[in-house]
């Protein structure tokens, strides 16, 4: 998306599993683009931890715009990376990662549910180009970053993928 436009919406839009370095790249075209909104999206997972095969959730380079109200789970590089983009506006989006490793046997079941990535950045600010290290009017505010250190484990009942591991094992168990 992006380019040479303006005045673009993406809404309710599920992107997952990129073949690139971003879920959902808003690009800079000809230095041009401005006034998009990116609203109210799925996004995640997006890369892996690999060495150089991570991606990021929402790449921004676009002047004006707003990134709001998205959730993006499992991005392996940036949850949101702002590129310049000056005068754009980035709140109330939620960026987790999720680390839930569990084993268990059972008469009638052996399970094994394991997922591990790691977050490179929440919300990055950190590259020059496209636009000349310009975040002039960058505003980022209101936004949710859950994660942790890869070693963390998390405490029962405080993580969002406790909720998942009762439904597989309330599933496994009737």
């Amino acid at each position: 998306m992006g380019g040479s436009n303006s005045g673009q919406i993406i809404e309710s839009v599920r992107s997952y599993d990129p073949k690139s370095w971003s879920c959902l790249h808003i690009a800079e075209g000809a230095l041009t683009c401005k006034n998009v909104i990116v609203q109210n999206n799925d996004i995640g997972p997006c890369g892996s931890d690999a060495f150089q095969e991570w991606a990021d959730g929402i790449s921004l380079a676009c002047r004006d715009s707003i990134v709001r109200n998205n959730m993006i789970q499992g991005a392996t590089d940036g949850g949101i990376v702002i590129f310049g983009s000056p005068g754009s506006q980035i709140y109330n989006n939620t960026i987790w990662i999720v680390n839930v490793s569990i084993n268990s046997s059972m008469n009638r079941a052996s399970f094994s549910v394991s997922s591990q990535q790691t977050l490179l950045g929440g919300i990055n600010m950190v590259d020059y180009d496209p636009f000349e290290g310009d975040y002039t009017g960058v505003v980022v505010q209101n936004n949710i970053i859950k994660g942790g250190f890869s070693t963390d484990q998390p405490e029962p009942g405080s993580d969002p993928i406790d909720a998942i591991i009762k439904y597989v094992w309330t599933f496994l168990v009737t």
